[in-house]
C-alpha cells in the first residue's frame, strides 16, 4: 500500500497494512516495516498494547500534576 500525493513535499511512502484479531474485535495497523519476518503481526500488536499503556500512565501523571496544582492554590 501507498501513501501520499507523490510530490516533492508529500512523497509516496509503502507502508504495511497489519489486521489482527483479538478476543472478538479485529485491529488494525500500518508500519512501514514491510517484511513480515521482521515484524511479525503479533509483535505489532503487542507493541501497540504497551504503547497504549505508557500513553494511559503519562495521562494520570499530567491528571495528578493538575489535581495538585489545584490542591495547592487553595491552600
Amino acid at each position: 500500500m501507498r501513501l501520499g500525493s507523490g510530490t516533492k513535499r508529500t512523497p509516496y511512502i509503502t507502508v504495511r497494512l497489519i489486521e489482527v484479531r483479538s478476543k472478538n474485535a479485529w485491529h488494525s495497523y500500518v508500519t512501514s516495516v514491510l517484511e513480515p519476518e521482521i515484524l511479525p503481526p503479533y509483535v505489532v500488536a503487542d507493541l501497540y498494547r504497551k504503547r497504549w499503556r505508557i500513553e494511559q500512565a503519562f495521562n494520570t501523571v499530567k491528571r495528578l500534576r493538575l489535581f495538585k496544582l489545584f490542591m495547592d492554590w487553595f491552600n
